[in-house]
């Protein structure tokens, strides 16, 4: 069986949330493969998210991308795991940003981990790390 998305040896986990322009999150979820809809549950945290984003990139016009890690397994089977999530963190990076030129889109990544996003979503949750954000959209003619 393929792997649906890089990961850590055989482990899958990072994920990816996906903030639209209604602001409503959706993760994905490559266990089931399926996009599962995401409470917020700390509004004040995403709205510090989005004006965080916007204060980056202003003109973006499409949707945020969050990618967030469950440390939980990777630091029960690796000693020094904060590698591994990097390392991650940056191919997956990659990996949408050749997507996205494939397809004629936009992408790019704000240089920021997105802390807040996690804030939002599970408030007082220490075991998943922030690992980057990026924007995608269509590209403007």
């Amino acid at each position: 069986m393929l792997k649906s998305v890089v990961s850590a040896g055989a482990l899958h986990p990072t994920k990816c949330v996906i903030i639209g322009q209604r602001h409503s999150p959706i993760a994905y979820n490559d266990t089931c493969d399926e996009f599962l809809s995401v409470r917020v549950r700390d509004i004040a945290s995403i709205d510090a998210f989005l004006a965080i984003c916007h204060s980056v990139l202003p003109e973006a016009d499409g949707d945020w991308l969050a990618l967030i890690v469950d440390i939980r397994d990777l630091s029960t089977v690796y000693s020094n795991c904060a590698s591994l999530l990097w390392r991650d963190a940056g191919a997956i990076i990659q990996a949408m940003a050749l997507v996205a030129e494939s397809h004629n889109m936009a992408f790019c990544p704000l240089g920021i981990l997105g802390q807040e996003i996690v804030s939002a979503l599970l408030p007082n949750t220490h075991y998943y790390v922030p690992v980057g954000v990026a924007a995608l959209g269509l590209e403007k003619r």
